[in-house]
């Protein structure tokens, strides 16, 4: 009977190990434009489309938060009349999306079972429910954009070929 016991525990321990580190990364109420933050994890599916947003709103953010690590109460003074308030706004948005999804990136690489997920398609539990629980947007754990470089996707792409490849010759 002890031994069942240990054996049951453990999964319980791993889960609440990988959610005590994995906290969120940010909640709804972190964001300035909820909607545009929103918008951006379900309509910006490439990486091609948030580095075109990107270059459009990084600049005036990057610019107002120097002066904000300087200020930080004349800063948020500024940002209520600025001509680029809109824009330092979906900066700020964007950089904190970003945040989340590649804290879930980097779940998915830690959390693939048996180096064999693709993409969007994950269907361990754990890793599914860290996701999940990540995901602040949708809660979703199988919607992220794609938004890695061509290289992570090679390399992603490579560990999936490759253990498919030594699974057909075991089996």
């Amino acid at each position: 009977m002890k031994q069942i016991f240990k054996v049951s525990v453990l999964p319980l321990m791993i889960i609440a190990l990988l959610f005590s580190s994995q906290a969120h990364a940010a909640n709804k109420g972190d964001f300035y434009d909820w909607d545009y933050a929103l918008g951006l994890w379900q309509n910006m599916q490439t990486g091609e489309d948030f580095d075109r947003e990107w270059d459009r709103v990084i600049p005036a953010f990057k610019a107002w938060s120097e002066k904000q690590m300087k200020d930080p109460k004349g800063a948020e003074e500024e940002l209520k009349s600025s001509p680029n308030g809109e824009l330092i706004k979906h900066g700020h948005d964007l950089e904190l999306v970003y945040s989340v999804w590649r804290k879930m990136y980097q779940s998915w690489l830690d959390g693939r079972a048996f180096k064999a997920t693709p993409w969007n398609e994950n269907e361990n539990l754990i890793t599914c429910m860290t996701l999940s629980t990540l995901n602040v947007f949708t809660g979703e754990c199988n919607d992220m954009p794609d938004w890695r470089t061509d290289n992570d996707r090679a390399r992603d792409d490579k560990v999936l070929q490759d253990y498919r490849a030594r699974s057909a010759t075991r089996g």
